[in-house]
């Protein structure tokens, strides 16, 4: 198993048994050895102000923070560990780096290397810092620093001007006599088949982020995405219009339900604050179909979105990815004065109660 796969179920584990989930571990991991302002923490965990207030809100609930005036700005907080919370956080660290070392316990002295690693890893995860050189860290959803020559690094790997997550890119005009009725998957899983499923994945990933035109000839026909609509869209000319450029975001959120690339994750994450609304409800959904536990909070935040499509494919995905401590964001749903939020509010704190095995 690789080792950040192992590490994150030794911290899933860990925090299942303290009612913690994951993106809570990593903040009483920060606040261990310091004391922070909200948009430090937000910049570690990659949450925006709203959703990072809702955390700190609800960890106050819990008595494991506290917020105190910044002495150097009358208008900022500061957050930091009570002393229970001090005291979980000493406790969980503790049960990581025991659980590391046991299910270690076998190597040989050749394999001790990787013990290491796994522990550093582990440390690095759960105090919110970087792991070390080739070790995967906390900070892998923010955006890398400029590389060398023509290209820039990234969530998802080094593009440059031509290529398309790391491969050259390639061009695909959709056929004359393409169905482009058909299902929008049966469309994707055609251009998965003639250019491969990762190239299909990244170029998603790309329009998404922002780094792919949606018409640039050098890439696929956005009609592979987006059917019909998006083939008048292309021959109109009017996908950088203001009104209509968020219809690749739109596509390319989608298209991922069907070509899924793990590096699509911190990406899918930042698009659930974009400004459409489209957008935002798309990738609420495919965070509870493709379970991405990191953007929990984020979704937490979206219970509140002012388009109540959005509010229910956020409470929706609550269901499947929240924890314990997201319910009463569920249950506030539950009186929203839109029917359709207020019955996936009842669908997704039954799935939670299911999921967690207690009342809520």
């Amino acid at each position: 198993m690789q080792l950040s796969l192992l590490v994150q179920r030794v911290l899933a584990t860990t925090g299942a048994e303290h009612d913690l989930s994951m993106i809570r571990i990593r903040l009483l991991g920060i606040l261990r050895d310091r004391r922070a302002g909200m948009l430090e923490l937000g910049r570690h965990l990659g949450l925006d102000k709203s959703a990072m207030t809702g955390l700190v809100s609800r960890a106050e609930k819990r008595d494991l923070v506290e917020r105190s005036p910044s002495p150097h700005d009358g208008r900022a907080v500061l957050v930091s560990l009570t002393p229970h919370g001090r005291q979980l956080t000493d406790r969980c660290t503790a049960e990581i780096t025991s659980r590391v070392t046991e299910l270690t316990g076998h190597l040989t002295a050749g394999q001790r290397t990787q013990r290491t690693q796994l522990t550093r890893l582990a440390t690095a995860l759960v105090r919110g810092r970087e792991a070390g050189p080739g070790q995967a860290g906390p900070g892998r959803g923010r955006p890398g620093r400029a590389g060398a020559g023509r290209g820039r690094t990234t969530d998802t790997g080094t593009i440059s001007a031509h290529d398309n997550g790391g491969r050259k890119a390639m061009a695909l005009p959709i056929p004359a006599d393409a169905d482009l009725g058909q299902h929008p998957g049966a469309l994707v899983a055609q251009a998965c088949s003639r250019l491969g499923h990762g190239q299909v994945a990244d170029w998603c990933v790309g329009l998404l982020a922002g780094r792919l035109a949606p018409d640039d000839p050098e890439h696929p026909s956005l009609a592979w995405l987006g059917g019909a609509p998006a083939a008048a869209a292309l021959r109109r000319g009017r996908l950088t219009d203001p009104d209509q450029d968020h219809w690749p975001r739109v596509w390319a959120v989608r298209a991922l339900r069907y070509c899924w690339t793990p590096a699509a994750a911190p990406v899918v994450g930042r698009a659930l604050a974009d400004p459409s609304w489209r957008v935002r409800e798309t990738a609420a959904k495919l965070v509870a179909l493709r379970e991405l536990g990191e953007a929990v909070e984020l979704l937490a935040a979206l219970a509140d979105d002012e388009i109540p499509r959005v509010r229910a494919a956020a409470v929706r995905g609550l269901g499947v990815v929240g924890e314990g401590e997201h319910a009463p964001v569920v249950r506030a749903a539950l009186d929203d004065p839109f029917p359709g939020v207020a019955t996936a509010a009842e669908t997704a704190l039954a799935e939670l109660c299911h999921r967690l095995d207690r009342d809520l």
